[in-house]
């Protein structure tokens, strides 16, 4: 083992280092340049399992009467934004998404190394998602539950950064049940003998939840934000992050119902995860009306975002729309969960393209407009990596001096470039992938910490949740 000495020039928010040698273990990353798949599939899947370790550590000191689920002391509940687990529900904080990311993560990589924890974690999740946020239609996007302390929501100058997201709503949203079913599949498609104690359990809970999915987010045409049941999402509805009312144009009308591209693309990846447990069950035959729908509803909606009149127009990158209805700006995690759908889903599209030729345009499309060869910005700075590294905002909009890597947006194009197998994808991409990495898990070092967790982005260090789970389950998710 041994390390190199890198000059990194940070940014805003504490990452500006420009002269500062920051010190770098790049064996990981040295090592992988010339390692085998199996050696790589090995890397990321330990880095997955190290990340969900790093979480559940993070609040192991502040859980208390885990045995009733409750606190009787505010000293013993968990602060929102810094304690990320809850050991008497098993839940990464409040919400599905961030829930079913940990559990897919958690079962992925039960499945490559046979650790019963792992299983038994995302047993628990599901118990405890089931518990709370199932209403009987849909998943509530957050239900208040275990021992998190809410008071500090309470006051009219909370220091909580992004405060509507802690607070309880009862809203059901495409993406969140999509990523439920995700979970649940891969949950149901468990098959060791640890697993069938809960197997009718889970498997009754699945069917359930992939009916509900397509009779309240599917209207026949396309998959809405909001389900049926509560008006399918006009724009009326508040943002998840504000509360606010979805900003209008002055000629747009308030019930006018809008249409997302990521609500397509993860309905596909739900779609694709249900349509591979109905061929791994036992009567397949019985199942075959049932996958020809799914199948069906896989390719209506990959037409619709690749349809460049009618549709959300991907067959012409530089028009494209990741809203219908309402005018808002493209970004990467918009973008990059279409493109990891339409890869995943590439065998119902193009079933002809052997060498992924749509895909390579498509994808090479969006690296012109999310990466940059420059190494400099417009103010001449320096950045590391530039090239190879993936920018929230499109650079023909946002320069780099105003822009920002996160750690999500980076491990969802990892995960896209996974899937593609194309012969034109670059180690270096990799190489550089697991470098940002490792920088943003570096500046979290401490002594009581050693599975270190991810910070948001290269202009934000604070470590949150969301980076982590996204990170842990794209480094093993999909397939």
């Amino acid at each position: 083992m041994y390390c190199i000495e890198k000059r990194v020039y940070l940014r805003r928010l504490g990452w500006l280092a420009s002269g500062i040698s920051l010190v770098l273990l790049v064996t990981r990353v040295d090592a992988l340049q010339h390692a085998s798949s199996s050696s790589r599939n090995a890397y990321r899947v330990r880095v997955s399992q190290e990340i969900l370790e790093g979480l559940q550590s993070s609040s192991s000191s502040a859980n208390a009467n885990t045995d009733t689920g409750t606190s009787s002391s505010t000293s013993h509940l968990l602060d929102l934004e810094t304690d990320f687990y809850d050991d008497s529900t098993g839940l990464y904080s409040e919400g599905v998404w961030h829930n079913c990311m940990a559990g897919i993560a958690g079962l992925r990589v039960h499945r490559v190394n046979q650790n019963q924890h792992l299983y038994d974690d995302a047993i628990r999740i599901a118990d405890s998602l089931f518990r709370y946020s199932w209403d009987g239609t849909s998943f509530r996007r957050r239900i208040w539950s275990g021992n998190w302390d809410h008071s500090r929501l309470q006051l009219p100058d909370t220091d909580i950064v992004q405060a509507n997201y802690y607070k309880e709503s009862p809203e059901h949203r495409c993406v969140q049940h999509a990523i439920a079913l995700v979970f649940w599949s891969i949950l149901a498609q468990q098959d060791d003998n640890n697993v069938k104690e809960n197997s009718s359990k889970i498997r009754s809970q699945q069917s359930t939840i992939a009916k509900q999915f397509v009779d309240e987010f599917w209207n026949g045409h396309r998959w809405t934000t909001i389900s049926r049941t509560q008006g399918y999402g006009t724009l009326l509805r508040p943002s998840a992050s504000s509360g606010a009312t979805t900003r209008t144009t002055e000629s747009s009308s308030t019930n006018t119902t809008y249409y997302r591209a990521v609500d397509q693309a993860l309905a596909v990846l739900a779609c694709l995860q249900h349509l591979q447990l109905l061929d791994s069950k036992e009567n397949e035959s019985e199942n075959k009306d049932e996958m020809d729908r799914i199948i069906h509803l896989i390719q209506t909606t990959c037409n619709d975002l690749l349809d460049d009149k009618d549709g959300f127009g991907y067959n012409n990158l530089p028009n494209s729309q990741t809203y219908l209805g309402l005018n808002r700006n493209r970004n990467f995690w918009h973008e990059g969960f279409v493109m990891l759908a339409l890869t995943s889903a590439r065998e119902y599209i193009w079933p002809m393209d052997t060498q992924a030729g749509s895909l390579k345009m498509l994808w090479n499309g969006l690296m012109e407009r999310y990466t940059t060869t420059d190494t400099s910005t417009t103010t001449g700075k320096e950045n590391d990596n530039a090239g190879t590294t993936i920018w929230h905002w499109a650079l023909s909009e946002k320069d780099i001096e105003y822009n920002v890597r996160y750690c999500g947006d980076n491990a969802l194009a990892y995960a896209i470039r996974r899937n593609m197998q194309c012969n034109n994808i670059d180690d270096n991409d990799e190489d550089s992938f697991w470098t940002f990495i490792d920088i943003l898990r570096s500046k979290n070092k401490s002594n009581s910490n050693t599975n270190q967790l991810a910070s948001v982005a290269d202009a934000y260090p604070q470590v949150r949740l969301h980076p982590n789970t996204e990170l842990a389950a794209l480094l093993v998710w999909p397939p």
